[in-house]
């Protein structure tokens, strides 16, 4: 509730030093909460993201937005934290993606922090456009 790009929460992580996480998005029951996509399509996937505390950034430091089945573990990073990440306000990042099958897919979040600072963020607002190519 400290901290919201719209609405009244969004999601604060303090990403450990030589840590990483896995983040899925489930409801109440514990069950994934799906979104439906369409094969041969590209998509925009990103987020919101306000920097709290950057510690001291010598390593690799990064998240990445994915989904499940049909998880491609080779997509770019949606955010790369490095010393001139803004801090002390909101932006936002997106990776491009395509996926494999038509269907309903989970979400999750896959962030390393290799650095030997905590690293102190808020996430909200996620984002998926189905893009199309102008004629």
């Amino acid at each position: 509730f400290e901290r919201a790009h719209t609405g009244d929460k969004s999601l604060y992580i303090e990403f450990r030093p030589n840590g990483g996480m896995i983040i899925g998005h489930k409801d109440a029951n514990g069950d994934d909460i799906t979104f439906t996509v369409e094969k041969g399509f590209k998509y925009e996937m990103g987020a919101w993201i306000y920097v709290e505390d950057l510690g001291n950034i010598t390593g690799e430091a990064n998240i990445r937005q994915y989904w499940n089945p049909g998880t491609n573990w080779g997509i770019g990073d949606n955010v790369t934290f490095t010393p001139s990440t803004p801090t002390g306000e909101w932006f936002y990042s997106s990776s491009i993606v395509q996926f494999a099958t038509s269907g309903e897919v989970g979400y999750m979040i896959r962030g390393i922090n290799t650095n030997t600072e905590r690293l102190k963020f808020y996430m909200d607002d996620f984002t998926l456009y189905k893009l199309t190519s102008r004629p």
